[in-house]
């Protein structure tokens, strides 16, 4: 498996593989609902549209689909990348999608009808990770360059430039009241920056690894952040009480960490 994703209600996760399929589970029992046909080896981006009803995939063959879930129905392709798409986000209102890619381009579409709004350039290397803010008027891209850029939503003007990092970014998520953004990297750390300042709050060490991926509490008080993927090297996903899991990884030697926002240190 390469990437996972949850509808927004939490009964459909959403798996891709390197057999050119994405496939759809009820959740929690874990039941097959649907298979898509994605046919390319490598699914390099899930993202689920907030009311659950459109998931958005993109891979190595350089195009971005629109399917229905639980259906599983193609809707539309979108093109307009001439690599291979590297992240995936889409805003709160589910109105617009951003996409980056091999190309060193970060576009923006509006959905549901796929019109790309803007082409945001200024990258000669990829992006890794892209994350809106609650209220869709700003994106935040991570890049191998070690930065993290923040961009004004539909115009695509380049806001600010985050420096800090030593390596790649790896993550990025943004706090409920969108005040906060978080960022890991391949040091092994997490920074918390103000928005729409972009200064620089605090640095959390303690990851024996890059953090893969980051999420915040509702409430934005407790940022939860990880090493791993959602599957086990064998390619089981497990599901339990409290969500998706690894087996036998969970809380070994770091993986998955739960930090204490107010006081910036890990929570026991």
């Amino acid at each position: 498996m390469t990437k996972l994703a949850v509808t927004p209600d939490g009964r459909t996760l959403v798996s891709s593989a390197k057999d050119e399929t994405i496939r759809l589970w009820s959740l929690p029992g874990g039941q097959p609902l649907a298979t898509l046909q994605a046919n390319a080896n490598d699914t390099s981006g899930l993202a689920v549209r907030p009311d659950g009803k459109v998931l958005v995939s993109g891979s190595n063959d350089n195009t971005i689909k629109l399917w229905s879930v639980p259906e599983g129905q193609l809707l539309a392709t979108l093109q307009g990348h001439t690599k291979s798409i590297t992240a995936l986000a889409l805003a709160p209102d589910g109105k617009t999608l951003a996409s980056s890619s091999s190309d060193f381009t970060v576009k923006l579409w509006s959905l549901p009808e796929g019109k790309m709004l803007a082409s945001l350039q200024g990258y000669s290397i990829y992006v890794r990770a892209l994350a809106f803010t609650p209220d869709g008027k700003l994106l935040a891209s991570g890049s191998i360059h070690n930065t993290v850029s923040l961009w004004s939503v539909p115009e695509g003007q380049l806001v600010a430039t985050l420096q800090g990092h030593t390596e790649v970014i790896t993550a990025l998520a943004l706090a409920p009241g969108g005040t906060m953004l978080a960022s890991g990297s391949n040091d092994k750390t997490i920074r918390l920056w103000s928005l729409p300042e972009g200064h620089l709050l605090a640095t959390l060490k303690g990851h024996s690894g890059s953090p893969a991926f980051l999420l915040f509490t509702p409430n934005g008080k407790t940022l939860a952040s990880g090493q791993q993927s959602f599957f086990s090297s064998e390619g089981e996903i497990i599901i339990g009480p409290t969500g998706v899991s690894t087996k036998g990884e969970i809380g070994d030697e770091g993986l998955i960490m739960l930090w204490d926002l107010d006081r910036r240190f890990p929570l026991p």
